[in-house]
């Protein structure tokens, strides 16, 4: 019964759909709100709480093309627009799947999201993937990605002036292998 008085809920709506254009090319759009309720503080292990979110919102539209060079290929644009009482973000992105043969299958993707905030806060991030499968047997697969991230945030401006400016960058690598009972 603690545990339960001091859970933060969730409300969530989401609506969607896609749209043929043609045989290749088909569009996409979809909506969400969400909202999670307040964290009551918690003195036995000093924790302060945090205020509820307020309505957070997403709105995404997608044009969607495949087999546009080989029997099994994707291409997915996308636009989405995010906001809630503390910030409004863009996100733009591509991500495309190739299969190159039965054996092997490369994801490219591209993305770049920036936000801002009321108090003059923002960022910009630029996101570069390559993800590349190799199917050893039908039920056996290698997989491998590499992602490189560039980030520069602004602080929020206060009266002293504009905010602090910092830069990032980040590069993650995995491999592993995936089995499919």
């Amino acid at each position: 019964d603690q545990a339960k008085a001091i859970t933060a809920y969730q409300n969530q709506f989401r609506v969607g759909g896609t749209h043929t254009l043609s045989t290749n090319w088909q569009t996409g759009a979809d909506f969400s709100l969400t909202s999670i309720d307040a964290v009551k503080p918690v003195a036995s292990l000093s924790y302060p709480g945090q205020a509820a979110t307020g309505n957070l919102w997403g709105v995404s539209a997608q044009l969607i093309g495949t087999n546009l060079y080989s029997a099994r290929d994707t291409h997915v644009f996308n636009v989405s627009l995010l906001g809630g009482p503390s910030y409004h973000g863009t996100l733009l992105s591509y991500n495309n799947l190739s299969s190159l043969g039965d054996k092997w299958q490369l994801e490219p993707s591209l993305k770049y999201y920036t936000q801002s905030s009321p108090d003059g806060g923002a960022n910009d991030i630029w996101t570069l993937g390559l993800r590349a499968t190799y199917r050893v047997r039908n039920q056996l697969s290698l997989e491998s990605e590499l992602t490189y991230e560039r980030s520069d945030a602004r602080g929020a401006t206060t009266v002293a002036g504009p905010g602090a400016l910092s830069s990032a960058a980040r590069t993650n690598y995995y491999f592993g292998a995936r089995y499919e009972f």
